[in-house]
C-alpha cells in the first residue's frame, strides 16, 4: 500500500489550483500510489475567495471538481482523500470544512471538521458533526483536520482505537516560528504518532496566495510522522512537491522533483 501526500500551490483561480493538483496526482501515479491525500480545502484552495465569490459559482465549481476526482479515481483505480468546503443545503451560506474520500469502486466517505475555534474560521465555516474515517484494503484511516485540538486528550478522542494511519491536513506550522495559535510543532505530532502507534500523513499547501508573512501556518513542509516518534519524510517548504510511503513495508520512498 503506497500512500502519497500531495503539496500543491494555491493559484488565483479555482480551476488553476485544481489543475495543479491533478498534475501532481498524475506524477504520484507513476510512482505507484494506491491512495492520495490532498490538503484542506483542496477543491478551491485555502483562500478567502470562497467567501467573496457568488455562492452558486463556488457550489458549482466544488460539485464539478468532486465529480472529476471521482472519475479520475475510478479510471486510475486509486483512492483519493481531499479537503473541500461542503454546503449542507441549497440555502446554507456557511459551508462545512470537510474531507471527502472517494474509492475506485465508487464509494465515498465524508469526515467533517468538528472544531471551529478561531474567529476567522467560525466566521466562514459551520461546525461539522461527522467523524467516521474509513477502511481501505484492511487499513483503518482517520482524519484530524487542521487545528482541531488544544490538548492530547482532545486529539485522541478524534480517532478510533484501531486507527492505523491518520491523515492530518494543515497539521504543521511554517518553520519561521511565527504561528503560535496551537503550537503544533513537529515534536507534538511525533509524540501523538508514537503514543497512538499510528502513522501521521500531513498534507499542506506549498504557498499562501498573498504570501503574507503573518499567515505562515499551513504552508509547505508536508511530512510523515512514524510510530517511532520521528519524521521519516518531508516535502519542500515552499514549492510543489509530493511524498510517498510504502505502508506495507513500513519504509518510505521519497519523490524528488516529481514534475
Amino acid at each position: 500500500m503506497k500512500i502519497a501526500s500531495i503539496q500543491p500551490k494555491i493559484e488565483k483561480e479555482f480551476q488553476d489550483t485544481v489543475a495543479g493538483q491533478f498534475r501532481l496526482m498524475e506524477a504520484a501515479t507513476l510512482r505507484g500510489a494506491d491512495i492520495i491525500v490532498l490538503p484542506e480545502l483542496a477543491t478551491t484552495g485555502f483562500t478567502g475567495k470562497i467567501a467573496r465569490e457568488e455562492r452558486i459559482v463556488v457550489v458549482e465549481h466544488i460539485s464539478e471538481t468532486i465529480n472529476k476526482i471521482k472519475d479520475w479515481s475510478s479510471s486510475k483505480e486509486i483512492a483519493v482523500a481531499f479537503g473541500s468546503a461542503l454546503f449542507p443545503s441549497e440555502t446554507t451560506n456557511k459551508p462545512v470544512n470537510s474531507m471527502v474520500t472517494v474509492l475506485p469502486d465508487g464509494r465515498s466517505f465524508v469526515d467533517d471538521k468538528i472544531h471551529a475555534k478561531e474567529g476567522n474560521e467560525e466566521k466562514f465555516f459551520a461546525k461539522g458533526s461527522r467523524r467516521g474515517g474509513f477502511r481501505y484494503r484492511g487499513i483503518k484511516f482517520d482524519f484530524i483536520i487542521c487545528r482541531e485540538f488544544r490538548n492530547y486528550d482532545e486529539a485522541l478522542a478524534l480517532i478510533s482505537s484501531d486507527t492505523d494511519v491518520v491523515f492530518w491536513p494543515g497539521c504543521i506550522r511554517h518553520n519561521s516560528g511565527q504561528d503560535g495559535i496551537d503550537n503544533l510543532t513537529d515534536k507534538r505530532i511525533c509524540e501523538f504518532a508514537e503514543k497512538n502507534n499510528v502513522y501521521v500523513i500531513a498534507s499542506n499547501w506549498a504557498n499562501f496566495l498573498d504570501r503574507d508573512p503573518n499567515r505562515p501556518g499551513n504552508m509547505g513542509g508536508s511530512y510523515v510522522a512514524t510510530p517511532k516518534g520521528e519524521i521519516s519524510d518531508r516535502c519542500k517548504w515552499d514549492g510543489e512537491d509530493f511524498l510517498i510511503i510504502d505502508y506495507t513495508k513500513r519504509c518510505s520512498q521519497r519523490a524528488t522533483n516529481p514534475v
